[in-house]
């Protein structure tokens, strides 16, 4: 599987304190190991079905949309509620 970050990801990242960037990094390492590992709990976006959330913390999400086999991380669920809402 191939995994890219948006531009508007590594926007949103550099605005995350250390803690939560350290969070981000390890829910990644952990979806490059095995992404469908358990944890992760990636939750489907209701009315965008191309689109998942998967929780880093209790205040970042990262949104992900599929294309094929392809997943570009988008950025944190405030940026997506911006963006589609």
């Amino acid at each position: 599987m191939i995994s890219r970050a948006t531009r508007s990801f590594w926007q949103a990242y550099e605005g995350l304190n250390a803690t939560q960037k350290r969070a981000a990094r390890r829910v990644f390492t952990l979806f490059l190991q095995d992404p469908g590992h358990n944890s992760l709990q990636f939750k489907k976006l209701r009315g965008y079905p191309d689109y998942l959330a998967v929780r880093v913390s209790r205040d970042v999400r990262v949104v992900d949309k599929r294309y094929g086999d392809t997943r570009p991380w988008i950025g944190t669920h405030d940026e997506f509620d911006k963006l589609f809402s």
